[in-house]
């Protein structure tokens, strides 16, 4: 969390508590609420000077250590910036000294070291803080709500239903919890329950997006998709709700089309607002659309030109392969925001992509020398050097990336490689097993699969690669790929390496110096796959940098009006035919009779025919047509 996040958290709650303090705390006055380290204590927090409120509550509670209101405010304080140890001392201080009679204020400590006890992975002591605290105020919604929210974290719904329940006898109309029991039912599968939950609280507040967004994940639970996409566009119209966008990149291939559908209209009916065509570029995006995305992103660009939507046109020709057109966005993304290294260390990729070590190398070291602190510039410096065949070079990174950052287990495995090299075979295997010993959980970022080959363990090597490939098969046939090659198991790798391309593999410069695939570089399989995909690849360069040179222009189509419509004179495969012009229609339409005729007559062959595809018509209906 940013400290500006932590700031504005923070200020909300203090504000929030203050209220609490001088709504409940009448009967139970701070005898300390006149000492003057105390008031200065929270007058800096109130504003946001956090570091001196710190070191005036300290001063206060070592004068006063009965100030069980200077604790609670240093608890708070610390917690949020995640300084647990000091947060919990205080909050303990806090709940001996608080006076008891002040029965909110005793609560909300145990709410809040409930909370610290949630964070430091101590369900069981925040449990019974928890319900400390709904206990002291039974009738306090706040902590109902806190418990409910922690027994949903356990996965365990009924209790959290029992909660949520009982809030809503003591305020029947209260939104929140009407919410937490169809967050409830979602977790359960029963998304219908779920759905009239949030249609409760859609009826009551309109303008809340939540609701929205939530009855549309049931919804897509249902595979409700028409309904679904309504509630995502409605939630981002109203605030552009997170949870509605990130909905709207989870089901971009199951729900595309009625996405895609609303998200036109949204354009139409705006077409000042750049937000809808950053939508359809995202939605594109998370389809594998990337062409299309480019489109809708360049859009933007001419309105709301920012370093983000560069970064996006960036992140798509890198997918494509187009790394020419991906350096000039990214270029324009750092010239936008100079300050934010990520778009430099995305710089340095796509060099390394473009088989330009050197461009690649100075770079990354530019991320180095702004962040000297991180691990990770190190450990891709290290990697590039020793591709660039300067071993010394990688090995001091890799080493350097260990010392700042002791559990990153793919340093261990990469510098044991170079220590195996090195013939210092005693170093290596203390790395792998290092490596091993880290890495137990497979993830995007596993390599412990090869640690255990360099072990002599091939059995788990192949036992961890199965379960990433479980896990994610696209992104993980290409390491499969080398895993099998360095193990000399030829077929496999090959077979791997194809299934790589065939999920879109396009990485052939650094395919092309791995040492990991140098068992099967000189078949004539590899050979083969090379070649191939290869030239598939620069094909879909060459498109999509037509799609990347595209301009404006005003084209003048003739028509004819008759019976109310516009018709438009075309011709198709060299048959004249008239067009009815659609200001609503999303693609070009001809009837079933007319393509029967077309077929007939050989105006259309097998070859023009490339599948099915649904179609959403104005009322919402689906069919299904032929393209």
């Amino acid at each position: 969390m940013s400290s500006k996040h932590i700031r504005l958290i923070l200020s909300s709650f203090l504000l929030a508590v203050g209220l609490f303090l001088s709504a409940f705390n009448a009967d139970a006055q701070n005898k300390y609420e006149d000492s003057y380290n105390y008031q200065r204590g929270l007058e800096a927090l109130n504003n946001s000077d956090y570091s001196t409120g710190i070191d005036y509550l300290n001063k206060e509670v070592a004068t006063h250590k009965e100030n069980g209101y200077a604790y609670f405010y240093l608890a708070v304080t610390y917690q949020y910036y995640e300084d647990y140890g000091r947060a919990l001392s205080n909050i303990n201080n806090a709940l001996k000294n608080l006076p008891k009679k002040d029965k909110y204020m005793v609560s909300y400590a145990y709410r809040v070291r409930a909370d610290i006890y949630d964070e430091i992975d101590q369900p069981g002591k925040a449990l019974a803080d928890y319900t400390a605290a709904v206990k002291n105020s039974p009738k306090e919604i706040k902590f109902l709500e806190a418990r409910a929210g922690h027994y949903y974290g356990q996965k365990r719904y009924a209790e959290s239903d029992a909660d949520f329940n009982q809030i809503l006898q003591l305020d029947p109309d209260y939104a929140y919890a009407r919410m937490g029991l169809g967050r409830n039912c979602i977790a359960r599968e029963e998304y219908q329950k779920a759905i009239d939950f949030f249609d409760y609280v859609a009826a009551l507040y309109s303008d809340y997006s939540s609701a929205l967004s939530f009855r549309a994940e049931a919804y897509f639970g249902l595979k409700d998709y028409i309904n679904a996409a309504s509630d995502v566009i409605s939630a981002l119209a109203i605030d552009r709700d997170q949870k509605a966008f990130y909905l709207l990149t989870e089901h971009a291939e199951d729900a595309y089309t009625q996405l895609l559908t609303r998200l036109k209209a949204k354009a139409i009916s705006e077409k000042n607002n750049s937000y809808w065509p950053y939508c359809m570029g995202i939605l594109n995006e998370a389809a594998k659309k990337y062409d299309l995305a480019i489109e809708e992103y360049k859009k933007v660009m001419t309105q709301d030109p920012n370093d983000v939507i560069a970064y996006r046109i960036t992140n798509c020709y890198e997918e494509l392969g187009n790394w020419k057109a991906a350096l000039e966005y990214i270029d324009k993304a750092i010239e936008m925001d100079p300050e934010d290294v990520s778009y430099v260390n995305t710089k340095a990729n796509l060099h390394w992509f473009a088989g330009d070590l050197d461009a690649a190398i100075a770079e990354v070291s530019k991320c180095v020398e702004a962040d000297p602190e991180s691990y990770f510039y190190y450990h891709r410096r290290g990697w590039f050097k020793e591709h660039n065949n300067d071993l010394d070079g990688a090995l001091e990174d890799y080493t350097t990336s260990i010392i700042l950052q002791p559990k990153h287990a793919y340093s261990y495995m990469t510098r044991g490689r170079r220590y195996l090299t090195r013939g210092e075979t005693d170093l290596a295997m203390e790395d792998f097993r290092t490596c091993t010993q880290l890495d137990t959980t497979p993830n995007s970022d596993s390599c412990a699969e090869f640690a255990w080959f360099y072990l002599g363990e091939p059995e788990k090597a192949i036992s961890f690669m199965d379960k990433l490939l479980e896990d994610d098969p696209d992104g993980n046939y290409y390491d499969a790929a080398c895993l099998y090659s360095i193990m000399g198991e030829k077929d496999k790798a090959l077979d791997y390496l194809q299934k790589a391309f065939d999920s879109g593999f396009n990485n052939f410069n650094h395919m092309l110096r791995d040492y990991d695939l140098d068992n099967i570089r000189d078949t004539e399989e590899y050979k083969s796959l090379v070649a191939q995909y290869a030239g598939k690849l620069s094909s879909a360069v060459e498109e999509a940098e037509e799609v990347g040179d595209w301009e404006e222009a005003i084209v003048e189509v003739p028509f004819t009006r008759a019976g109310g419509v516009t018709k438009v004179k075309c011709e198709i495969n060299g048959l004249p035919l008239s067009f009815i012009f659609d200001t609503g229609a999303s693609t070009v339409s001809i009837s079933s009779l007319e393509a029967t005729f077309m077929y007939k007559n050989d105006y259309l062959s097998a070859k023009d025919i490339v599948g099915k595809s649904s179609f959403v018509d104005a009322n919402g209906d689906i069919s299904v047509g032929t393209i």
